[in-house]
Parts: C-alpha cells; structure tokens; sequence
C-alpha cells in the first residue's frame, strides 16, 4: 500500500534541499509536530542517521525510529521506519514503512516534490488500519509540500 503527494514549487532544487535535510527544522514544516530526538552532534539527514520520532494519533502515542538511506543531493531523501510503537506496544499491523522525497528540477527554476510512503499491511488488523492511515497521511503530505513551499517563498 502507499501514499504519495506531489507539488510544484517556484524554487529550484538547490534551495528547496538544504530545507529538506535540516532535521532541526522538521517541525516548520511538517503538519503534525512531533518530539524529534537527534544524535548528539547530528543537524541534518545523512545516510545511517537515526532520528527518534514521537507524535500524538487519534490511537495514542506513537514512537519510531526514522534510518535515512539515500540521500542524494538535491535529488532524493529516504528513510525507513524501525522500532514503530504504539503506546509503548509493538506496532504489528504494517510493516516496511519506508518513505522517500523527490525533488525534479522543472523550467523557469521550479522543483516538482514528489513524497511518497509505502508500507505491507498484515493481516486484517493492519488492512484496516491502513485504510484509516492512508487519507489522514495524504492530507499530511499535501500540507508538508504546502508548508515546505510557503516556507521557501519566504526566505
């Protein structure tokens, strides 16, 4: 299963990337703000670097471990999730969350950004909750790209 929005910004690749990989700066423009925990010394996504994630969902606490992978300036970032908790609990119902964030660069200097998220649902559990999941995360990346533009208008 998956979930994907794209956007085209009026700003080239170049500026919307040092955004992107400023871990210190997720919460300006993702919509649901979250406890992001760094390693000490770490500001920006690099490949191996574990970022700590908690957020508030309508089933409770989620915690998480976010494992960058390709970071390919200024093309592409991903990242798997590990470690997926829900109020304390392992989350069993989906498995292989990975998302990634494309950036293309388009005529007159603009970047269409591309986010996508796929994941395995398991077993009936995880088919319905992935049902639940997937609009709620198609909003939450339609206003990150928004926020992300927004942002990079206003420098």
């Amino acid at each position: 299963m998956f979930c994907e929005a794209t956007r085209v910004i009026a700003v080239p690749p170049d500026r919307v990337w040092p955004l992107l990989v400023d871990l210190t700066r997720l919460n300006e423009w993702l919509p649901v703000k979250a406890e992001i925990t760094l390693p000490p010394g770490v500001t920006h996504a690099a490949p191996g670097v574990i970022v700590g994630v908690k957020r508030q969902t309508q089933l409770g606490m989620v915690g998480l471990e976010q494992v960058f992978g390709l970071c390919d300036a200024p093309r592409m970032l991903s990242w798997r999730n590990q470690n997926e908790r829900l109020d304390g609990k392992p989350i069993t119902q989906v498995k292989d969350f990975a998302t990634t964030i494309s950036l293309v660069g388009e005529a007159g200097g603009r970047t269409r950004i591309t986010a996508r998220s796929a994941w395995t649902p398991v077993g009936i559990m995880g088919t319905a909750a992935s049902a639940m999941m997937k609009p709620r995360m198609q909003k939450e990346f339609e206003q990150a790209l928004e926020n992300l533009e927004k942002l990079l208008s206003n420098p």
